[in-house]
């Protein structure tokens, strides 16, 4: 099972769609690199250029987002890698 992993990842790495779709394992796993409670007032919307777009439910959950982010960031290294993810970018928007 692991030769395929490597090979899938090879396969990936060639067509450049790897760092694609790690960015894109991002939108899966918010409520574990945001916590619980950022996620329940929050939802990632896309990844492009190595920036997070996400929604907020209000301001006051963007802010936080902004001064948590150094953290965010930090946990989503460790999911899904280093260099895939360089910002986060919060705004209006947010569909619960």
């Amino acid at each position: 099972m692991h030769r395929l992993a490597g090979v899938v990842d090879q396969l990936l790495g060639k067509l450049e769609l790897g760092k694609q779709a790690r960015a894109y394992q991002v939108l899966s796993r918010w409520p574990v690199v945001a916590g619980k409670e950022l996620a329940r007032h929050s939802q990632p919307a896309r990844v492009a250029g190595g920036i997070l777009f996400v929604k907020v439910q209000s301001p006051v959950w963007g802010q936080q987002i902004s001064l948590l982010k150094g953290t965010i960031l930090a946990k989503i290294r460790e999911e899904v890698g280093k260099g895939i993810i360089r910002d986060i970018r919060c705004g209006p928007g947010w569909d619960q």
